[in-house]
C-alpha cells in the first residue's frame, strides 16, 4: 500500500483514504482468500492438466484491450 500512496502523491494526489485505511484489511482479506483457496485445492484437487493461470491470462487479455484495443481486439470463445 506504501507504493500505490507513493505513486498517488506523485501524480498530485491528497487522496489516501483507501491506502491509509482500507489497505490494512485488504491484506486480511487477501489471507483469508488465499486460506479459502487452499481448503478448496484440498478438497477438490484440480485436474494435472489444468490451466491454474486460465482466469489471469483471460484478465490480463480483456486489460490489454481495454487499454490498447486496436492492438488487441477482444476476442473470447469459451463454451461454458
Amino acid at each position: 500500500m506504501a507504493y500505490l500512496a507513493e505513486l498517488a502523491a506523485a501524480q498530485g494526489s491528497l487522496e489516501f483514504e483507501y491506502t491509509d485505511v482500507h489497505g490494512v484489511c485488504d491484506i486480511a482479506h487477501t489471507q483469508g482468500l488465499f486460506q479459502a483457496l487452499a481448503g478448496e485445492m484440498a478438497l477438490n484437487p484440480p485436474e494435472p492438466t489444468a490451466d491454474l493461470l486460465e482466469g489471469v491470462d483471460l484478465l490480463r487479455t480483456l486489460i490489454q484491450s481495454v487499454v490498447d484495443p486496436v492492438r488487441v481486439p477482444l476476442v473470447f470463445s469459451q463454451s461454458c
